[in-house]
């Protein structure tokens, strides 16, 4: 929290004017003279500032005020073409073609998530796909991608989907996000998993996405705007779900594991050189995932829209906190 000054008004007694100055503390992000701070809102979690939640849990954070800093470890990237515009707390990064950051060191919080949360705020235009040609602005599109030399989408990673709101009672404003994560744990089979979550009536929206995941008990969740997801909200392999779905370590059979397959338990990450925002991990250069046939696939993208405020912490938010921080972040708190 910064403190921030603020005048109180003339106060009459005994026909004599007394003129009071306090000091009084805030969570705003900036204050001036003429604009007296603003509480921060009433949220069910009781924190007045999103770096109140969870702070121990927090492992990388990025804010995007004019640079790609990553704030909590201080990782420095490589800036190719990326610029910073006005987002939902100061600045946010604007993607655009050719353009990404890379990050050549990684740290080791982020190799060590077993259990994790990551949260968001996307502004974009609507996505369709990209055939037969690779149309800019169309097609997947890469937003951030915790780079995995031995797997094509990486330990961790977030991308755009194609939707064109076509689905029976969908509504055309939609966007679609889609979550990557791979496990080299013990006994893991089914490896990777990329579940995608519906975000109605988003499209050139600030809206915030969360992606919970709790190794203990193997469940997935995904929030808009502070609430987990609604019905047939989150595609999984035997989806849709209403925004949570159990992920095991080998083919459930079906969506009520029929198969009685394990869950994929804490998650192990390997083969971590790099990450990455604002494309593919093979789109970048020098590229991050070398196996890949070639650059530029007509199915896929750069990342052409707004991001901001991104934080992974190494634990699954409930939902009360994951409540607060969208209301604290929306308010600039």
């Amino acid at each position: 929290m910064k403190k921030s000054n603020f005048k109180f008004s003339h106060l009459w007694i005994a026909g004599a004017a007394l003129v009071l100055i306090g000091t009084i503390s805030s969570c705003s992000k900036s204050s001036s003279s003429s604009t007296p701070p603003v509480k921060p809102p009433t949220n069910p979690g009781n924190y007045d500032s999103s770096n109140q939640i969870q702070p121990t849990a927090l492992v990388a954070y990025w804010g995007f005020n004019g640079s790609l800093t990553e704030g909590k470890q201080n990782l420095t990237a490589t800036n190719t073409g990326l610029t910073f515009v006005n987002g939902v707390k100061g600045q946010a990064v604007q993607g655009a073609t050719s353009s990404f950051g890379v990050y050549s060191n990684v740290g080791t919080a982020l190799l060590a998530l077993q259990s994790f949360t990551i949260s968001f705020w996307i502004n974009s235009a609507a996505v369709d796909t990209a055939f037969p040609t690779n149309t800019p602005g169309h097609g997947a599109q890469g937003i951030f991608f915790l780079a995995d030399t031995a797997n094509q989408f990486g330990n961790l990673g977030i991308d755009l989907e194609p939707y064109k709101g076509s689905a029976p009672g969908a509504n055309p404003d939609t966007l679609q996000v889609k979550l990557s994560f791979h496990s080299y744990g013990s006994g893991v089979v089914w490896a990777g998993w990329g579940p995608e979550l519906l975000m109605p009536a988003s499209v050139g929206k600030w809206t915030q996405v969360v992606f919970t995941y709790n190794g203990g008990s193997g469940t997935l969740v995904g929030y808009v705007n502070g609430v987990q997801g609604g019905a047939n909200s989150l595609a999984g392999p035997y989806g849709p779900f209403n925004g949570t779905e159990t992920v095991y370590a080998n083919d459930p059979g079906s969506s009520t594991n029929t198969n009685n397959a394990p869950i994929m338990g804490n998650l192990v990450f390997k083969n971590a050189l790099a990450m990455e925002v604002g494309t593919w991990p093979w789109d970048t250069s020098p590229q991050l995932f070398t196996h890949a046939a070639v650059k530029g696939n007509n199915w896929e993208d750069d990342f052409h829209g707004m991001l901001d405020e991104m934080r992974i912490y190494n634990a699954a938010l409930n939902s009360t906190d994951v409540n607060s921080l969208y209301i604290l972040e929306k308010a600039g708190f």
